[in-house]
């Protein structure tokens, strides 16, 4: 829900169901590759959580990458609430140590750019901008002979 709250075009949903399918995804994603979910506690209340995988890269690479072990923060998540509490600081922090001792060589995100304040929490713990996807939105006056050749 947070990433359709800020979502200045949007175009983002969370239809009927969306929520169990992305959990469901998200435990494959964890059992099937050496992943962990650690979650905050305060005042015995869940605060947070953080969920990560492990991705061994093919023996080859590709010609843009060098070969390494990845590890991929999944989701992370702080209850309104707790933020600004460090919180999200610490389970950032026990979920990179999980991927140093697996002997992973970089941690990659995605992030949702409307997201700033997330983008901003990550680039205060060392990550920065990869790879950046682009969106237009067109107007819905077309004609069809438009696409005739």
């Amino acid at each position: 829900k947070h990433i359709v709250d800020v979502d200045p075009l949007r175009r983002q949903i969370a239809p009927p169901g969306y929520s169990q399918a992305y959990t469901d995804k998200l435990l494959k994603a964890v059992s099937e590759k050496e992943g962990k979910i650690y979650f905050a506690v305060c005042d015995n209340k869940i605060a947070g959580v953080i969920t990560g995988s492990i991705s061994p890269e093919s023996p080859g690479g590709t010609l843009e990458v060098i070969p390494t072990k990845t590890g991929w923060v999944r989701e992370l998540y702080v209850y309104p609430e707790y933020r600004k509490k460090g919180i999200g600081t610490v389970l950032m922090s026990v979920l990179e140590n999980y991927f140093k001792v697996k002997d992973c060589k970089v941690i990659l995100l995605n992030i949702f750019a409307p997201n700033k304040e997330s983008h901003d929490f990550y680039v205060l713990k060392g990550y920065a901008d990869r790879d950046i996807t682009m969106i237009k939105e067109l107007e819905s006056n077309w004609v069809q002979e438009d696409l005739d050749p």
